[in-house]
């Protein structure tokens, strides 16, 4: 335990860590880093925590701000701050993506079972996300609202180095507080997609879409492989899901990942948009003999 905490009650430690949270990841709204001044025993605190973690005084690089969250996010994992306080704080940092992928909550939905049926086992999906190669998370900085879908994704190779069954499993997460909601898994098999530019998890991702991808019309007849945030103004004609075609002339199965909402403005603010051909795709995960569901075409 950092030296200022051990003189001072819980309650209080743990109202001082949740400001200097605050005052290190100010939202859109609360100014800078640095703009609103400490109370004398929050600066007690981060000038410890700058010299614990090497950091000068007058350092607010990102690299720099990391280091003094990794010891900030140490002291309020501790099993003796668990409060509301201590909860949010941890939230906080969760939803701008700052805290350390093993103190993510994974949380599976109905939809992983589709997944599992391709092939992907779930301890697969925790270790990515725990212990991942790498990991980005994507922030929605042209929307404000905090209601856009704040996505990660997370990427670990897996398999036998110098062989045909080599993969990396890139797994697309939404962001809520310190949980992870798997969206999306793939295995990304080198022998089937040009990995040599991708430096990525997001790199990755689009390469994996550009092999596997099917054209898709949103808002106009333009076709489209991929989109992250991104806006298009809506149709006349109503409901969102209208405004959404796949081109599919050869009547192929295919899994969608489109995440959007509908703005005040009627503009369609979409967070993630590709569609894969599992048609395809299956087709090559048989040829590395993954284990596919009996029901899976």
């Amino acid at each position: 335990m950092l030296n200022v905490l051990k003189n001072i009650e819980s309650d209080q430690a743990e109202r001082t860590l949740a400001a200097l949270v605050k005052h290190l990841t100010p939202q859109p709204t609360e100014g800078d880093v640095g703009e609103v001044p400490l109370h004398p025993l929050e600066a007690t605190l981060l000038d410890e925590i700058r010299q614990r973690a090497k950091v000068s005084a007058g350092d607010l690089s990102q690299e720099a701000k990391a280091k003094l969250l990794e010891i900030i996010v140490k002291e309020i994992s501790q099993p003796v701050l668990g409060s509301t306080r201590a909860i949010e704080a941890k939230a906080r940092l969760g939803m701008r993506g700052d805290l350390r992928p093993d103190l993510y909550q994974i949380k599976f939905g109905d939809s992983f079972k589709e997944d599992e049926k391709r092939g992907v086992r779930r301890s697969h999906v925790e270790e990515t996300i725990h212990h991942p190669d790498k990991v980005e998370h994507l922030l929605p900085n042209r929307f404000t609202d905090a209601e856009m879908p704040s996505l990660s994704l997370y990427a670990k190779t897996m398999g036998k180095h110098a062989s045909n069954d080599i993969f990396t499993l890139i797994v697309q997460t939404q962001r809520q507080a310190d949980k992870q909601l798997v969206s999306s898994v793939w295995r990304v098999y080198h022998s089937d997609v040009d990995l040599s530019h991708a430096s990525s998890p997001l790199g990755v991702l689009k390469a994996f879409v550009s092999v596997y991808a099917m054209d898709f019309y949103i808002g106009d007849k333009t076709p489209r492989h991929f989109l992250l945030y991104d806006t298009f103004n809506l149709p006349h004609s109503g409901h969102p899901f209208k405004m959404i075609e796949v081109h599919n002339p050869g009547n192929d199965n295919f899994v969608s990942s489109f995440m959007f909402r509908i703005s005040p403005l009627a503009v369609a603010e979409v967070a993630i948009a590709y569609v894969i051909n599992t048609t395809r795709y299956i087709r090559d995960l048989r040829k590395h003999n993954v284990q596919i569901a009996p029901d899976v075409k």
